[in-house]
């Protein structure tokens, strides 16, 4: 869905917007961040979430769903990370400048989190959460429930259990969004536009209210706003196909997002180190975004789409049990 995609690039934007302020805030260049970024995050949360079900419903076994999420997920993963193993040797603090927890390398490369540590691409805390969710939802196809009911049941009854035991991640609310999602592509499948309207109009008018500004739970002061953008943009969906020109290119956007989202740190890093001293904040915030977005785009049309066209006969045939020989 062309909406979806365009979505996804404007989370992408956001999070680049977030790392760049947040990095000058850190440096004493400005005196504020653009937080709000952050919610990008929140947004590939329910979209995930969205697309999960909405491009399962249908169809293949667990083997095969959990293949092709590893196939999709690891592979540029692994790539991007063991160029940053090679340049935190290089020059260390690049990337990882203010990162104040030690680096973990089985976190790192499998993504298996680690309390107390970092990946060393620190961006990819978001993508634990993402195969923890792959996790569950290959269990409800496996265990051939109902996909939707067992993840949501699943993910609720697993954050209830990490806050009444302290266990860290699994605590963690921000995985409610991918139930989000989910609930919304059951709705797009069932062709019930009506009810994503409420749910857009109720969360609109939450998001206006102390409820969910002034709660700490990230899945509401980020997760409600998200969620109703999410449906905003759906609804607007058959609008959306008929534009062309920036529609077009920020569809572009939104297919490099992962790669946007995995290189960008490195963008940024190369931009502040060859203009930083040269150029006023201005000037250094516009050059350092559109770098993270060219890069992720080239990246993601030289590295990334080659990298799955070249996995796709394995995602497609490959067992399960043979995909670390493969």
């Amino acid at each position: 869905m062309i909406s979806v995609q365009i979505l996804r690039g404007i989370a992408a934007m956001m999070v680049i917007v977030y790392h760049i302020t947040q990095k000058l805030y850190v440096n004493g260049d400005i005196k504020w961040s653009f937080e709000l970024g952050a919610a990008g995050v929140d947004i590939f949360f329910i979209i995930s979430g969205f697309i999960i079900y909405y491009s399962s419903v249908h169809e293949f076994s667990a083997n095969e769903f959990m293949k092709k999420r590893i196939f999709r997920i690891y592979p540029l993963y692994w790539v991007i990370t063991l160029v940053t193993l090679v340049i935190s040797y290089i020059r260390p603090g690049m990337i990882n400048q203010h990162v104040e927890v030690p680096i973990s390398m089985w976190n790192s490369f499998t993504l298996f989190p680690v309390p107390g540590t970092s990946p060393l691409l620190i961006v990819a805390w978001t993508l634990s959460f993402e195969m923890f969710f792959y996790v569950i939802y290959y269990m409800a196809i496996k265990l051939k429930v109902n996909r939707i009911l067992f993840s949501s049941v699943a993910i609720a009854v697993l954050v209830v259990i990490g806050q009444i035991f302290k266990i860290p991640f699994i605590s963690d609310p921000i995985t409610l969004e991918f139930i989000y999602g989910m609930i919304i592509a059951y709705l797009v499948t069932s062709k019930n536009t009506k009810a994503i309207m409420v749910i857009a109009a109720a969360c609109l008018i939450l998001s206006a209210t102390p409820v969910v500004w002034h709660s700490e739970i990230r899945s509401l002061y980020y997760g409600i706003p998200a969620l109703a953008l999410f449906c905003v943009f759906l609804l607007l969906e058959k609008k959306v196909r008929q534009e062309g020109g920036i529609i077009k290119l920020a569809q572009v956007i939104g297919d490099s997002s992962y790669s946007i989202y995995l290189t960008h740190l490195y963008s940024l890093g190369i931009v502040f180190i060859l203009i930083k001293s040269r150029v006023t904040v201005p000037v250094l915030v516009v050059v350092s975004f559109i770098v993270s977005v060219i890069i992720g785009i080239l990246c993601y049309k030289l590295l990334e789409k080659r990298i799955i066209k070249s996995l796709r006969p394995l995602a497609r045939k490959a067992p399960l049990k043979d995909i670390a020989k493969t």
